[in-house]
């Protein structure tokens, strides 16, 4: 007899790793950016949160939402690459191989 499936809580979500180390790179942002440009972070939270907006309402183009927001977020946190890195650390590793190959083909 199989096991039935593992529901994972909210409560559960906030003990782990990932949850708690993407509270942290938000926090690291507003730190960086609060005091000499508080409209970068409101941006950068305008995108963020557009981002989960349309991927709740997407049925099929959510990569298209998530290369936008990828543009955005880099525009935004340019000059900080440590930002950068780790807000790119973040996404689907397909997609980031994908953004890889097609930049290559353009530059050849």
């Amino acid at each position: 007899m199989s096991e039935p499936p593992e529901i994972v809580t909210p409560q559960d979500q906030a003990g782990s790793t990932g949850y708690q180390e993407s509270w942290s790179f938000i926090d690291d942002v507003k730190r960086r950016f609060e005091t000499t440009e508080p409209e970068v972070y409101a941006a950068f939270i305008q995108a963020l949160s557009s981002f989960y907006t349309a991927t709740q309402n997407t049925t099929g183009n959510s990569e298209g939402v998530l290369f936008e927001t990828h543009e955005t977020v880099k525009a935004l946190l340019q000059g900080h690459d440590d930002l950068l890195e780790r807000f790119e650390s973040s996404l689907p590793q397909d997609y980031l191989h994908r953004r890889h190959e097609a930049a290559a083909r353009r530059q050849s």
